[in-house]
């Protein structure tokens, strides 16, 4: 066992932990099969870590927390998986490589749609990419353009990797997490014209180019995105973003995702209903209640309605006419 081991192995007896929590813990849900060899166990104590559920397999001799990887949605768990990836190859965050396209941007916290489940990486040393078991290390960047996250995760920065994910995966996944970057925070309109720099090749180009000119930070989730531009896509354009509704005596009750005002016709996304309470459910239908009471058709689109654009076609254009038959 090397000193980092001993001490972990000290640490967790004082601590009331045991090896496996303690190297957890020291770095966030993470850990090598090489830090637990250092850690006292040995192979059969590592499959049996992991045949039990406190340890979660990602690839070749990358773990995390068994527990927090059972209790995350799938579209949660790129976070962890990319870190494991990112710490397996740079334990000591001193090296050459970064989180880039989605996988800096789960680490962020910016909205992602449309990627695949590789981890994506950068090298900044000039070394050339390469692909294997689920890893995809890209062509290098300079190294000013890699930030350090407060946690000590290598990142490339919020504007990069939404432009490599326009270019890699297209412009609706562009667009979604340029959104979510921009109303978050993470980038600004100037920060993207100067990453635009940085994408010289042709490939992908279109892509990058309508991101830049499409993405307004307005929405606030990635489903949001995707209805915007399936609306928009239709024809339907004649919607406001993000519109405050009140009732006959100027009290609020709610900001709305769409509002279609001449055709008294709001369009809201709802991505989770099924992971809603039984209470906020309860609370949503008596909100829309009253907007209805003031006149208003209501809307409510799925994942599975964008997935097809006629049938969003046809529940909004239904609820035109019902609104206009109300008013007649």
């Amino acid at each position: 066992m090397d000193s980092r081991g001993r001490g972990l192995a000290a640490a967790a007896m004082l601590g009331g932990m045991d090896i496996i929590e303690a190297l957890l813990k020291a770095s966030d849900g993470v850990v090598t099969a090489a830090e637990l060899r250092c850690g006292g166990l040995d192979t059969f104590g590592i499959r049996s870590a992991v045949e039990g559920g406190r340890l979660a397999k990602i690839r070749r001799g990358t773990f995390v927390d068994g527990a927090r990887w059972a209790g995350l949605a799938a579209w949660e768990r790129h976070d962890l998986r990319a870190r494991a990836v990112l710490h397996a190859l740079d334990p000591d965050g001193q090296g050459p490589y970064a989180l880039s396209h989605h996988s800096a941007l789960v680490v962020l916290g910016v909205s992602h749609f449309g990627t695949d489940d590789d981890v994506h990486m950068v090298r900044t040393d000039g070394v050339r990419g390469r692909r294997a078991n689920a890893l995809v290390v890209h062509e290098a960047l300079p190294e000013d353009q890699v930030h350090t996250t407060p946690a000590g995760v290598r990142v490339v920065g919020a504007a990069v990797a939404c432009l490599q994910v326009a270019v890699r995966f297209g412009t609706i996944p562009g667009l979604v997490s340029t959104d979510s970057a921009l109303h978050l925070q993470q980038t600004t309109h100037d920060d993207l014209v100067a990453a635009r720099t940085l994408f010289t090749a042709r490939p992908g180009r279109r892509a990058l180019q309508a991101t830049l000119d499409r993405a307004t930070g307005e929405h606030e989730s990635a489903g949001e995105t995707r209805c915007s531009e399936v609306m928009l896509a239709l024809g339907l354009l004649s919607f406001e973003r993000q519109v405050w509704i009140r009732d006959l005596s100027g009290a609020a009750l709610g900001r709305v995702d769409f509002l279609f005002r001449s055709r008294r016709t709001i369009v809201e996304f709802d991505g989770l209903m099924k992971y809603t309470s039984p209470e906020v459910l309860r609370q949503e239908k008596l909100r829309e209640d009253r907007l209805r009471a003031l006149g208003y058709e209501v809307v409510r689109l799925t994942w599975a309605d964008l997935d097809d654009p006629g049938r969003v076609h046809e529940l909004i254009t239904a609820a035109f006419a019902r609104a206009d038959a109300r008013a007649a």
